[in-house]
């Protein structure tokens, strides 16, 4: 640890802390009490470290101090010692398909963009042994997510930059909120000691998930051919996410937190034939090829999408969307197919598009480049 003052945002409670104010157990557990260890320290059984000899243990190479957030617990080592940290939002309705992305995210991931991105994605603990790896595995839906608190999915990545002979640590956290805590402001808000609300407002960056197969035209449209979801109201979705960041954060003016308007199930919209298959969203992302993300291609993706969203949804969307100061609008198929009675489709998970949302986040953030072709 190089900087003990230096300042991080916790992942569970959403404040900033430094590295100081956790609280510090060492890797090296002392047998008896009393016992010290390489460096000559005493040490309680379970490793805890006092404030008095935090400043030498940081030092130590022969063992690995965890950090834990002084109310909530451990805190990820991937997180607090990565190069950059980014915290990513989930929001929608409950069950419109944000698990099911990230159940099927990782996978792209590790199949896409570390080939073409020069990275790789750390996923061995956090994802394969979550509920993401599970489903994954055993090619079953994800359960809708429950309270009182978040799904955290946490990814190390290693980013590589050859010419240089460097490589940069990056950790991106995703936090899969709970759908019905967005019904109500005031409860979302004081969720967790107010740590929800606070983690919204301080994420870098958003991931609105809307379900087509909620908006009043396509119900219509789809009545009697398929199953529907249950109606929730998705309008009062923006409206409620965009009254967090006035009550929260107090924003006036534009809301600087970037945030990618995923449309869910569009491989339901290309097969009942309400949007044509010859569209752009219904094509593979030509960026994953690119090094970087096309400006030129998700300009057009977010073209369609908007179209899309105010012929089928409403202009009312854009009056909440627009309070953005950088939105961007993604068709995407977690699944590729309707899945089968709780099940992937017969064929296997066949995703279109699942990246796009988080290439041009990255790019947002200059993780990643953009470029013009």
């Amino acid at each position: 640890m190089k900087n003990l003052k230096k300042k991080f945002l916790c992942p569970h409670c959403y404040k900033e802390h430094t590295f100081l104010e956790c609280t510090w157990r060492c890797s090296y557990y002392s047998a008896e009490p009393g016992e010290k260890c390489y460096a000559n320290v005493n040490k309680d059984y379970y490793g805890w470290i006092s404030d008095e000899d935090k400043k030498f243990c940081s030092a130590c190479k022969k063992a690995r101090i965890r950090l834990s957030c002084p109310k909530h617990g451990e805190i990820p080592y991937c997180y607090y010692n990565a190069d950059k940290t980014f915290l990513f939002s989930l929001i929608g309705n409950s069950c419109n398909g944000k698990s099911t992305y990230l159940s099927v995210l990782v996978p792209e991931m590790k199949k896409l963009l570390e080939p073409s991105f020069d990275c790789i994605v750390n996923s061995q603990e956090s994802y394969e042994n979550s509920w993401y790896g599970y489903s994954w595995k055993r090619r079953e839906l994800m359960p809708a997510t429950r309270p009182p608190k978040e799904q955290q999915l946490m990814l190390p990545i290693t980013f590589f930059e050859r010419k240089k002979g460097k490589r940069k640590q990056t950790a991106l956290a995703f936090d899969d909120y709970y759908g019905y805590f967005m019904e109500s402001v005031d409860d979302f808000i004081t969720s967790w000691e107010g740590a929800f609300g606070r983690g919204v407002v301080n994420s870098n960056g958003i991931l609105l998930f809307l379900d087509p197969l909620l908006w009043p035209k396509i119900r219509k449209q789809l009545e009697g051919k398929m199953v529907l979801p249950y109606e929730r109201d998705e309008i009062q979705i923006l409206q409620n996410l965009v009254e967090v960041f006035l009550k929260v954060k107090g924003t006036k003016g534009k809301i600087d937190v970037p945030i990618a308007v995923v449309v869910m199930k569009m491989d339901v919209i290309f097969a009942e034939q309400i949007l044509d298959e010859d569209r752009i969203t219904n094509k593979h992302t030509e960026s994953i090829y690119s090094g970087g993300v096309v400006e030129s291609e998700f300009n057009l993706v977010a073209e369609e999408m908007k179209n899309f969203i105010r012929r089928y949804l409403g202009e009312e969307a854009f009056q909440y969307l627009n309070m953005f100061e950088k939105v961007s609008y993604f068709g995407v198929s977690a699944l590729g197919a309707e899945p089968v009675q709780g099940s992937f489709p017969l064929d296997g998970a066949q995703p279109k598009r699942v990246l796009d949302p988080l290439l041009w986040l990255l790019a947002e953030q200059k993780i990643i480049k953009k470029v013009k072709k």
